[in-house]
């Protein structure tokens, strides 16, 4: 079997499904409760299969917060006069 790819920041762990003891059971199954949560075994099916990231954190390069100013000399034709030094 192949290994599951990591797709997000925390890993994938299986959980045991909930059931009945046999002295736990009621006499018919209409008496008998849901147990779990239809929209969590689905997103664990996700996650199971690669479809979904699992949550959890991720080491970011952290971006600097302040960027680097650049100096541009700009050399507009308004600023060429007799006598400047920009030729």
């Amino acid at each position: 079997m192949t290994s599951r790819q990591k797709l997000g920041g925390g890993e994938f762990k299986d959980e045991e499904e909930p059931f009945l003891l046999q002295e736990e059971l009621p006499d018919s199954l209409r008496k008998l409760k849901p147990q779990g949560h239809v929209l969590n075994d689905r997103l664990a099916s996700l996650q199971k299969r690669n479809i979904l990231p699992i949550g959890g954190s991720k080491n970011k390069n952290k971006l600097k917060t302040k960027l680097k100013r650049k100096f541009v000399e700009k050399r507009l034709v308004q600023d060429v006069k007799k006598g400047s030094r920009v030729m």
